[in-house]
């Protein structure tokens, strides 16, 4: 195929497993509640450009009273369609709270168990190649947790682990538990990290974890990999360049347009408009490339409404940003 894109990868391993994992992750928070066709047709364009790695959840699609049927269904009744399933690099999570009550905690063994099983029927596999924990409980001891994750691995249900939303700290702590009781660690972080700077108040969601300069810091120690969700700031500068601030959707304002990160963020998307001018590619090819190109090994996991959107953040593949755009952006 003429320009066909080369996908840019990163490796997430243990002692016993390696995985090769597209810089750019096909996000599918809402694709269960999409029509199956319009579905088919994102994760299709997103095969065809080189993507490998499919994010979901047991809850996507699956958790508010008005959800359809749950994304990971989808995903399962896609991957057999078209016989993919040794293809793809499926990443979903489990032990997320409940609807209505994101201060509870979902980390008992029987309720994890409970989740992967309902994962694989779903996803039509027998095995989860990354599996995370949705969110943290720091009352339970991570032993307990581990012990329960490292049980998973065992049985040949999935092959690594990660934890999503939760602190450094916990993670070095339930890492140090495994490496003393020879069990799997975490091998990933998924967190909230784009250009766009926020807050987990500006999120409306205490229990999620954002990038901030403290735990950047921390992850350029630890060389943590990350999965980075909502990478592309809620589509904060692609739509600037589109139409007013006034005129931005009402969650994109409240979550990188509030008091506390205005300036910032305006400042920011300036010098996104910039580069997108000199490189003659869009803002979302911009904000996207800061992660796939960042000293951090990372992925950006994007979610897209429709086709054309997700063909145009593919762009960002295989395009790079030099490590002194990547600062002066980040800065």
């Amino acid at each position: 195929m003429k320009g066909r894109i080369v996908m840019k990868t990163f490796q997430i391993m243990n002692d016993r497993h390696q995985l090769k994992i597209s810089k750019l992750i096909f996000g599918t928070t809402y694709i269960g509640n999409m029509e199956q066709q319009q579905a088919f047709e994102q994760m299709d364009t997103y095969y065809r450009l080189g993507g490998r790695c499919i994010d979901t959840a047991r809850i996507y699609s699956n958790l508010e009273p008005t959800d359809k049927r749950p994304s990971e269904e989808v995903i399962g009744e896609w991957m057999e369609k078209h016989h993919l399933r040794q293809e793809i690099v499926i990443s979903t999570k489990g032990g997320h709270p409940p609807y209505g009550n994101m201060n509870a905690s979902r980390l008992t063994k029987r309720e994890l168990e409970t989740d992967l099983q309902q994962s694989l029927q779903a996803l039509k596999t027998d095995y989860v190649d990354l599996y995370w924990l949705h969110r943290d409980d720091e009352n339970l001891p991570v032993g307990e947790i581990m012990e329960t994750l490292h049980a998973f691995v065992e049985a040949g249900k999935v092959r690594c682990l990660g934890a999503s939303n939760w602190s450094i700290d916990r993670i070095e702590q339930a890492n140090q538990y495994a490496k003393e009781h020879q069990l799997t660690p975490f091998s990933a972080s998924q967190i909230q990290w784009s250009l766009g700077k926020t807050t987990p108040k500006n999120m409306s969601d205490e229990t999620l974890v954002c990038m901030n300069t403290e735990n950047y810091t921390q992850y350029l120690k630890k060389q943590i990999p990350i999965f980075a969700f909502e990478s592309q700031a809620k589509g904060l500068f692609s739509k600037l360049a589109q139409m007013s601030e006034a005129e931005l959707p009402i969650k994109v304002k409240q979550r990188f347009l509030a008091a506390d990160n205005r300036d910032i963020n305006l400042a920011i998307a300036s010098k996104v408009m910039k580069l997108a001018q000199q490189y003659q590619v869009s803002p979302a090819v911009i904000s996207l490339a800061y992660i796939t190109c960042n000293p951090l090994t990372a992925g950006a996991i994007i979610g897209c409404s429709n086709t054309k959107q997700l063909e145009d953040s593919m762009k960002a593949a295989d395009f790079g940003l030099s490590e002194n755009e990547v600062n002066w952006l980040g800065d």
